[in-house]
């Protein structure tokens, strides 16, 4: 068993490594690929609980904005439109966040990806993130109230995957 020596030598605790926090130090100014792989803006700014934390709740409302889309193509009847509007969302604002313009902010891509919200090193957001929450509230609220008002007129059952009635 590997995790038997280990015991005595480790702690459980929700942080970033000893080995990652020794790694930042000792190789601050340097050009190493390794470190060029962890976000520092994350690193420098926030705690790993509230990192995961975060991350993974703005990436799950991203996905959700993405799957309102879908559905309100769908109730369109226009399933492969949406698809390309999803693509068209998801490219434009990865393309928007790799420039770092002031309009990838429009997107939810730029508001998934927590470390972009902070400057590199001071502790200077970029943008807050309670903004980034009334962000996702808003295009939230207004599909689910575009898709209210297109099921209100809807028919269900009475035409096939086509659109034709029976």
């Amino acid at each position: 068993m590997v995790i038997i020596p280990l015991l005595g030598k480790t702690r459980w605790e929700m942080s970033w490594s000893r080995f990652f926090e020794a790694f930042f130090q000792e190789h601050k100014d340097s050009g190493v690929y390794i470190r060029s792989l962890f976000p520092t803006r994350l690193y420098y700014q926030m705690s790993l609980p509230k990192a995961l934390l975060e991350t993974y709740l703005f990436l799950g409302l991203y996905l959700y904005i993405l799957l309102l889309v879908l559905l309100t193509a769908s109730l369109y009847r226009k399933h492969i439109m949406g698809v390309f509007l999803c693509g068209g969302i998801v490219i434009v604002g990865s393309a928007l966040c790799s420039a770092k313009t002031p309009l990838m902010w429009m997107f939810p891509m730029a508001h998934s990806v927590v470390w972009l919200h902070y400057t590199e090193y001071f502790r200077k957001m970029v943008f807050s993130m309670e903004a980034t929450y009334l962000y996702f509230a808003f295009v939230i609220a207004v599909l689910i109230y575009w898709q209210w008002g297109l099921v209100k007129d809807y028919s269900y059952g009475m035409e096939d995957e086509h659109g034709s009635f029976h």
